[in-house]
């Protein structure tokens, strides 16, 4: 800015001179002489609109406090949130499959090694509870000593819609000793197969949200695997 007030005055100066030469230019001189103080206060405007404009950005950056737990603070505006997201764990295919088996009970079934067992195994091997890794689907696996061979209702097909609240049964198929079912609600799909010996019962039951129906069947054979291999070990 000081260089062009230099430039400035140097050229009024050149003007003067000329004046002072040649006094037959004095309108013309005039002339020159209002268009360069035009000049000289459009260049000041521009100067002292920049200036205001940067003392108003760092204002506002000043006022600006972004933290990154979420909490965004100005001199209008407060927004505190003061929850924590805690990272969802990866839903990954399963490395190997584990063999569960009870010789008391008459079943054998394999499971994928990445599930956790939820509910410790009672000492007669009646009852496992497991979970996937991203603690959305359930693995249940029961089983129980039958009398007269009359199956328990909590293990029949009509108490495994009854007690899921499940809306509509998706298919059905039976033969002698067992039966499987699969079913949804609006949120979950449920599969079941049951086997039954006259002496004992037993049976597993998977569930899983919508949204993982073709990682479990299509794309890992997730039910294909349990469902072959839930069978009598006599």
């Amino acid at each position: 800015m000081k260089g062009i007030l230099k430039i400035i005055f140097s050229f009024y100066k050149f003007i003067l001179s000329q004046l002072k030469k040649n006094k037959k230019h004095v309108i013309l001189s005039f002339v020159l002489i209002i268009i360069l103080l035009v000049i000289i206060s459009y260049i000041i405007y521009i100067y002292n609109n920049t200036s205001s404009s940067k003392k108003d950005t760092a204002a506002i950056t000043s006022q600006k406090s972004i933290t990154i737990n979420g909490d965004v603070t100005n001199s209008n505006v407060q927004i505190n949130d003061s929850k924590t997201t805690e990272p969802n764990p990866t839903l990954l295919p399963a490395s190997e499959w584990i063999t569960i088996m009870s010789d008391e009970y008459n079943y054998k079934v394999v499971i994928p090694n990445n599930f956790i067992l939820i509910s410790p195994e009672t000492a007669d091997d009646r009852s496992r509870h497991y979970q996937s890794p991203d603690n959305k689907s359930k693995l249940i696996i029961r089983a129980q000593k039958v009398n007269n061979g009359i199956i328990p209702e909590d293990f029949t097909l009509k108490d495994f819609l009854k007690n899921k609240s499940i809306s509509d049964l998706f298919d059905f198929m039976e033969s002698e000793g067992w039966y499987a079912a699969s079913a949804y609600t609006d949120a979950l799909q449920y599969y079941r197969k049951c086997l039954f010996d006259g002496e004992n019962v037993c049976y597993f039951e998977f569930s899983y949200p919508d949204e993982q129906i073709l990682f479990y069947t299509s794309e890992h054979n997730y039910i294909q695997t349990l469902e072959a291999s839930f069978i009598r070990l006599r």
